[in-house]
């Protein structure tokens, strides 16, 4: 393969559907913000959405792959977020954008997203063992954690210079733009996005809310899938919102406390299991944790009652 070859693969690309003509550009959220909103919401289907979101998903992890490689945590979890994102619209437009290539591509992610995963969760709890609060309740655990950091991020810099990481870049690429799902004679794809993501949200919204109504009772799985569900229900919002399509703050703003109250909270649970079950809770654990699911459960009521129009979705993730 030639490095010519390689590079053009590897450029960034979105699609807008503009005057009947598809127009290549090079990928940011700057961009797609300025194209979406030269381009009438009418015309934009959901092919032509789902092109958009997954692309700029793949020019995160591109912007962000030096960096994740040299150890910044922010980096790593950007592509993480980028990930996720991807997955996300790809779970949200599920009945149109299916093919046999894509459960292949849904193991090479989860393989990539384990591989920053174990990474990010060490950086995070390294920082809790850094806190004045937790020092010496830590105690000689830290310099363990410490050097395990230091050996993920050096198996994390291996995965992400391998060919393995490359190729699924470039299967990424080349499935959103061109992959055997966008000549399939399934006419949903040419729906109008605009109507369609109405309804889907609002699909998810009930969803989200209906899982979370008794969240000071579920156990941490449940928690888990819960977080997974807000954490998407959020990143649509945004990415629908990014394409010109107008939707509640207050929703966004919710899905993102929920999903961090969550996220929070398992952080905490592991940073207490990095020195065994049996040992007693770090200081301020369970008063912590109680915060943590009020916060939570506060945030789905809200959000239970932030409705929007009413739709129907009969997509099932």
């Amino acid at each position: 393969m030639s490095h010519r070859s390689s590079s053009g693969r590897r450029r960034t690309t979105r699609y807008l559907l503009r005057s009947g003509k598809v127009t290549t550009v090079n990928g940011s959220r700057k961009v797609a913000r300025q194209r979406a909103s030269a381009t009438p919401i009418s015309a934009l289907s959901c092919q032509t959405a789902f092109q958009s979101i997954a692309q700029d998903c793949i020019a995160s992890i591109r912007k962000n792959h030096m960096s994740a490689r040299k150890g910044s945590a922010e980096a790593i979890h950007q592509i993480r977020v980028a990930l996720t994102r991807f997955r996300a619209a790809r779970a949200f437009f599920s009945r149109m954008v299916k093919d046999a290539v894509w459960p292949r591509l849904k193991q090479e992610m989860a393989w990539l997203n384990d591989e920053l995963g174990v990474a990010r969760d060490d950086d995070v709890l390294l920082n809790y063992g850094q806190r004045k609060l937790f020092r010496d309740w830590l105690g000689t655990k830290q310099r363990k954690l410490a050097a395990r950091v230091r050996a993920r991020h050096r198996r994390l810099e291996h995965a992400l210079r391998s060919a393995r990481y490359k190729r699924l870049l470039d299967l990424l690429a080349t499935w959103s733009e061109s992959g055997p799902w966008t000549r399939h004679g399934n006419a949903a794809r040419l729906q109008k996005f605009s109507t369609y993501s109405q309804a889907r949200l609002h699909s998810w919204r009930k969803r989200l809310v209906k899982k979370g109504g008794r969240i000071s009772h579920s156990s941490a799985t449940q928690r888990h899938h819960l977080r997974i569900k807000a954490k998407r229900y959020r990143y649509m919002l945004e990415a629908v919102a990014t394409l010109g399509i107008a939707n509640n703050f207050n929703k966004r703003k919710l899905a993102k406390r929920v999903q961090q109250a969550l996220g929070d909270l398992r952080d905490l649970q592991c940073f207490r299991q990095s020195c065994g079950k049996r040992r007693k809770p770090p200081p301020g654990y369970p008063a912590r944790k109680k915060q943590l699911l009020r916060k939570a459960d506060k945030a789905l009521r809200l959000l239970k009652y932030r409705s929007g129009q009413p739709g129907k979705s009969r997509d099932k993730t």
